[in-house]
């Protein structure tokens, strides 16, 4: 068994070391806003999914964070608070009906999308991926900007 001085010194070690590291992981989360435009109109709603580095964002339902949001002027904003710094992936869906999914036609998305990192969908871009649409994120980079095209 150990003695008391050293458990009570393994105590104190454990205790001053805990505020720091509390502190240092408040000091790398931040708030991050995603601003995304280009909507063609206010119906329904637009639907956010943000992945963490290693999710398949193909998988929409499995994002590390999802929200919805209406549609206002072509635009929608979202908010995503008490964020870890790092990497992170967006696609954005304009969910025309409301239902919450992302429709497809025939294998092909029905519903418009978009993307974080510029990434397109086309016949030439080849499927999203994390890598494509990766962006990094820190205090330093607090506003994100989509376009629907």
């Amino acid at each position: 068994m150990r003695s008391l001085p050293v458990l009570t010194m393994a105590l104190q070690v454990a205790l001053a070391v805990t505020p720091s590291a509390a502190f240092a992981l408040e000091r790398d989360s931040a708030t991050l806003t995603v601003h995304v435009t280009g909507f063609k109109n206010a119906e329904g709603r637009a639907i956010i999914n943000l992945f963490c580095e290693g999710q398949d964002v193909m998988k929409l339902k499995q994002a590390y964070r999802r929200a919805n949001s209406a549609i206002e002027n072509g635009e929608a904003t979202f908010t995503f608070s008490d964020l870890p710094a790092g990497d992170y992936a967006i696609s954005v869906f304009h969910d025309l009906n409301d239902n919450g999914e992302l429709d497809h036609s025939m294998g092909v998305p029905a519903e418009p999308l978009a993307f974080s990192n510029g990434f397109h969908l086309s016949l030439f871009s080849g499927l999203p991926t994390f890598e494509k649409l990766k962006f990094s994120f820190g205090p330093k980079t607090p506003v994100v900007e989509i376009r629907f095209k």
